[in-house]
């Protein structure tokens, strides 16, 4: 490889970028306190006034160390946040540490008043009280090195089985701008003694009976607007607003305009979507304001008022739901408007994922009705780093139960990989392949919605800033709690949270840590961050005089070098969270659970000429970690299984060992013994691969047979052939000495190919928000 490949990745890179088989004894049932966590609850809170533009998660990136706060609400002055019907026990107490977070760039401007009162509903009673819980002004001046405040610890009044409603407040008085400053509530959490019971209420599930989106060419009236004004594009409300912001699918609606379908609604059924004005048109330019309506047969059911333009209150994705159950069972006319003012040219108006669903209710499994399963992705984590030396603890379960070694990934890059873990699925059919491409459709049936089928909690915890709402990857949670870049630790307390909150059913837990991942930062380490600092600049050196053709290749591998060596130090800190989450389990998911740890990828320091990852598919980042432990009725022999297989075979055989039906698709499965017949051919591929002589990014196959991996990279017809058993290194290209392993292989992945690929062509539209995020993560050059 090229020096200047070496460098360009490398610049992206720092950019972003013998068992014991005794049962064990059985854990206490309940733990002792039952735990709200509202950075958790978010979602399911109500913003007044302001709307969702002025409150988001938060979790804050200090240049120290930018993973180590507890993640946090974030409040704008003069917005408002309530949390309905919190169940407590006994000893009430809500506790929090205030802060001030600032637009980027921006200084605090002065203490910030917050006022928390809360509404106290008895359960046995039904009397309500209202207590003011706290009034005060938190002031930058009081805070401590990490900019938070002294922590807070609210007593609230009561005894006995009770249900509050909490308002967070953040008024102003009116005498200063408050300007880009917002409330920081970090680590909010409502909390109270846990008197033994459980309280599982019934899963809620939603079926997609109609997306409005792909349905837009069978829309029966058009009207106002042109017919080719309407049409399904993206925009963006709130460009450069974290949290409401972003492109996404949507229907363009130019006012005045209507379209309409004509539906048979079910029972149960809603209409769901976002809706907002686009930046371009409703903030710049000037304009009169835009209504939003919904009809059901001509007669107006909902309507709303924007104007981005003069109230930054209106800017932004804003969610609806609409009951549609009075129209149950009829056939019924169902439209979507725009209407403005005067100035009707600058008002573009945009509902977004609009679609018609129906609702039911499951009964939730009860801890011993059911086994509880538990899926770890850790993202980057090389294969070769889950060791006795590095990850002692891990390493120590894994001899419990099942290690396989020839375990490979679907692809080397994040979205690719963790769609085909959720879906069972390979790229080529759930299309979750890149930028263009990273929405995981509706239609495709994840393993947390087959849980939820089932009356399963389901909930994730991911630190991935890619791997979020914003693509769909929560398909199936009840609780998805998405803190990009979070440290494991933080991720470790919101699941010993949720935990607590769904004690007595069983559980499906998804956990994405994201620790691994560049820049490599162990907890707590300053001088890790004083010598990435360094390393820093010594990449800019080395790219200065690669510009000026004086490249020093020993420099570069000093570089590549220091960069591996701090990656292996974070795996103290993988280590520890894994611990940690295991204490946890065995704690409060009863008898019967089983866990399965993997990762998405590995990491690559120069191994074939590159670093980071997604650029190739040797096994540095293809290979990956895979364990799979059980409790109780779950419990496996333990053994080491070396046979090449996919983690994509992980879900259906968490569904298999559950008792649960399968993931649609091929339906792999892991072996859960070592096997003596010929494994089935593994398959991978990347959109992100880089090629000698190829400026932009090019794609590449892999499929792996019978101790060989061939690689082919289609645009430039070169296939690469490597014998994993004689060299594991793959660094000798076999492919013109054995043609015939080259035309059999290739035969595998062509027969692959066309069972797999499938065309989707309703999401599959060009996203400059999913480009970026890619670029600021390492996987795209400026020029991509």
């Amino acid at each position: 490889m090229h020096a200047l490949a070496i460098l360009t990745a490398a610049t992206l890179c720092l950019g972003a970028c013998g068992a014991d088989t005794t049962p064990p004894a059985k854990p206490a049932r309940f733990a002792p306190e039952l735990v709200h966590d509202l950075v958790a609850l978010l979602p399911e809170a109500e913003a007044l006034g302001s709307s969702i533009y002025r409150v988001q998660r938060q979790a804050m990136q200090p240049e120290a160390d930018p993973r180590s706060l507890p993640p946090a609400l974030r409040l704008r002055v003069d917005a408002e946040l309530r949390f309905l019907d919190l169940r407590t026990e006994r000893a009430p107490r809500l506790s929090f540490r205030p802060g001030l977070l600032t637009a980027q760039d921006a200084a605090p401007k002065g203490a910030v008043r917050l006022r928390v009162h809360g509404t106290r509903r008895a359960a046995a009673a039904d009397a309500v009280s209202e207590h003011l819980l706290f009034d005060d002004v938190v002031d930058p001046a009081d805070f401590d090195a990490q900019q938070l405040g002294e922590p807070l610890e609210l007593a609230l009044p009561g005894e006995g089985v009770a249900f509050w409603t909490l308002h967070f407040s953040s008024p102003s008085d009116g005498s200063r701008d408050p300007g880009g400053t917002w409330l920081g509530l970090f680590g909010p959490r409502l909390e109270s003694t846990w008197n033994g019971e459980s309280h599982a209420r019934p899963v809620r599930l939603e079926t997609l009976h109609l997306d409005l989106l792909d349905a837009l060419q069978s829309a029966s009236s058009l009207r106002e607007a042109q017919p080719d004004d309407i049409a399904r594009t993206t925009l963006d409300a709130a460009e450069g607003v974290a949290g409401v912001g972003g492109r996404r699918a949507c229907l363009r609606l130019p006012a005045p305009a209507r379209v309409a379908w004509e539906i048979e609604l079910p029972a149960e059924s809603e209409l769901v979507f976002d809706f907002g004005l686009d930046t371009q048109t409703g903030w710049q330019l000037p304009g009169d304001g835009t209504t939003f309506a919904v009809e059901v047969n001509g007669e107006r059911v909902w309507s709303t008022f924007l104007n981005a333009h003069n109230l930054r209150r209106d800017r932004g994705w804003k969610p609806a739901r609409i009951a549609l159950d009075a129209w149950a069972g009829e056939r019924v006319e169902l439209a979507l408007l725009s209407e403005s003012g005067d100035d009707a040219a600058n008002d573009i108006a945009a509902f977004a994922d609009a679609r018609v669903i129906s609702a039911e209710q499951v009964p939730r499994l009860a801890l011993d009705a059911a086994p509880s399963v538990v899926l770890v992705c850790v993202d980057t984590l090389r294969a070769d780093h889950v060791t006795p030396e590095l990850l002692p603890r891990t390493s120590a379960f894994a001899d419990e139960g099942l290690r396989y070694t020839g375990a490979r990934s679907s692809s080397s890059w994040t979205w690719p990989a963790t769609a085909s873990l959720l879906t069972g699925l390979p790229p080529t059919t759930h299309r979750v392949v890149g930028a263009h491409s990273s929405h995981l459709a509706d239609g495709m049936l994840t393993l947390a919605e087959r849980f939820a089928e089932a009356g399963y909690s389901t909930g994730a915890f991911v630190g991935n800033p890619i791997v979020g709402t914003a693509d769909n990857f929560d398909q199936g949670f009840e609780a998805y709690v998405h803190l990009p870049n979070a440290r494991g630790a933080l991720l470790n307390e919101s699941v010993r949270n949720w935990l607590r909150n769904t004690q007595g059913s069983a559980r499906f837990l998804y956990l994405h840590y994201y620790d691994p991942h560049a820049p490599y930062l162990p907890l707590g380490d300053f001088a890790a961050v004083e010598a990435a600092a360094a390393d820093k600049q010594l990449l800019a050196d080395l790219w200065e005089r690669s510009q000026a053709g004086d490249v020093d290749m020993a420099l570069a591998e000093t570089w590549a070098s220091n960069q591996a060596a701090r990656y292996a130090s974070e795996m103290v800190d993988v280590d520890t969270n894994v611990s940690a989450l295991l204490a946890m389990l065995e704690a409060e998911l009863g008898d019967d659970w089983v866990l399965a740890l993997t990762s998405d990828h590995g990491e690559e320091f120069l191994d074939h000429g590159q670093v980071s990852h997604g650029p190739q598919l040797f096994d540095e980042t293809l290979a990956a970690p895979l364990l799979l432990v059980g409790r109780g009725a779950l419990r496996q022999p333990p053994a080491v299984i070396h046979d090449v297989l996919e983690t994509r075979a992980l879900p259906n055989t968490l569904l298999e060992l559950a008792g649960l039906p399968l993931l649609p698709g091929d339906q792999r499965r892991l072996p859960l013994r070592p096997k003596a017949q010929r494994p089935e051919p593994a398959f991978a591929q990347t959109l992100h691969g880089i090629e000698p002589g190829v400026q932009e990014r090019v794609e590449k196959r892999a499929v792996l047979h019978a101790g060989a991996k061939l690689i082919h990279t289609p645009s430039t017809e070169r296939v690469e052939l490597y014998d994993l058993l004689a060299d594991p290194g793959e660094l000798h290209d076999l492919a013109a000495e054995h043609p015939e392993r080259v035309a059999l292989l290739r035969r595998f992945l062509d027969d692959w190919l066309e069972r797999t690929t499938v065309t989707r062509g309703a999401r599959d539209l060009s996203d400059a928000a999913a480009v970026e995020r890619l670029r600021e993560l390492g996987y795209l050059g400026e020029d991509d």
